[in-house]
């Protein structure tokens, strides 16, 4: 959701350096692109409190690109005067206002934050948890593994999802098994499936997830099975065994064409991967491991 709100930010970047009038009254135009065109000229500019203020009611507007602009704009203010003004946002209804703080707290990066984004992740609003699982995720705030396995096993696959992709970037030596066991549910939803492997691919699996990750290669959606691919590539040990060779050659033409290009370029790069450890591991066995991503 942030990055294609971005991305429409992007294009209808205001022209002008700063606030032509009074901000206040402006973020309570009628106009949508007004208010929302004011929100992102406070950032290059000198904020009073009063516009703090204003901001932060921002958050609540009808409109998700007014409530995401104003959520960078108090996030570009530094730590200290954005979680004076994001923290309370945060714990503050309607739901759109924490939902817009959480993703802003995300934004701003500031662990201290951490506690916070924890209680709301626990919402019983399906929205303001993906929110705060998201922010967790993009702070790396450490001591949130527990929460995000948890939050694996939700009702909603849309946290289920946010979850898995921050487990990719939370450090949690427990989250592997967790995520292959999403991954490997043939009746979860593709996009948990497809963030879980996502976050394998971001790490370097265990031996451990070598089985699972070979079985993903049949997975019906071509994404995960180039994720799986790619682990596979930065597995351990039990990644340089035939049996893993074989599954990736049996998969050497899949036209299956995910984000990054074709399946099958994934699993090339991998087969040449993992040939290369494989010649190393002969002339220097116990080097093996400080290549295993090479």
């Amino acid at each position: 959701m942030a990055s294609r709100l971005s991305v429409w930010a992007g294009r209808l970047r205001p022209r002008g350096r700063g606030v032509q009038a009074d901000p206040v009254s402006i973020l309570a135009d009628p106009s949508p692109r007004r208010r929302w065109e004011t929100a992102a000229a406070l950032a290059r500019s000198p904020v009073e409190r009063d516009e703090i203020i204003t901001l932060v009611g921002a958050l609540a507007d009808k409109e998700p690109f007014v409530r995401w602009q104003a959520g960078r704009t108090l996030a570009s203010l530094g730590s200290r005067p954005a979680l004076e003004a994001l923290l309370p946002a945060l714990r503050t209804p309607p739901v759109a206002r924490q939902a817009a703080a959480a993703e802003a707290l995300g934004s701003l990066g500031d662990r201290q934050a951490t506690p916070a984004l924890l209680e709301a992740a626990r919402s019983h609003h399906v929205g303001l948890r993906v929110s705060a699982i998201e922010a967790l995720g993009r702070i790396e705030a450490s001591g949130a593994g527990p929460l995000l396995m948890e939050m694996l096993r939700d009702e909603s696959a849309g946290v289920r999802r946010a979850a898995a992709r921050a487990l990719g970037q939370v450090p949690d030596g427990a989250a592997e098994d967790a995520l292959l066991v999403r991954l490997g549910d043939s009746q979860e939803h593709v996009l948990v499936r497809r963030a879980a492997a996502w976050a394998l691919a971001d790490s370097a699996p265990s031996g451990s997830a070598v089985p699972q990750l070979t079985k993903s290669l049949d997975d019906p959606d071509p994404q995960v099975r180039w994720y799986a691919a790619r682990s596979l590539g930065l597995a351990g040990d039990a990644a340089l065994g035939d049996e893993v060779m074989a599954a990736l050659l049996a998969h050497a033409d899949d036209t299956g064409l995910a984000l990054q290009g074709e399946v099958s370029q994934a699993i090339a790069l991998t087969m040449r991967r993992l040939e290369r450890r494989r010649r190393w591991r002969k002339v220097f066995p116990s080097r093996i491991r400080s290549t295993a991503g090479g």
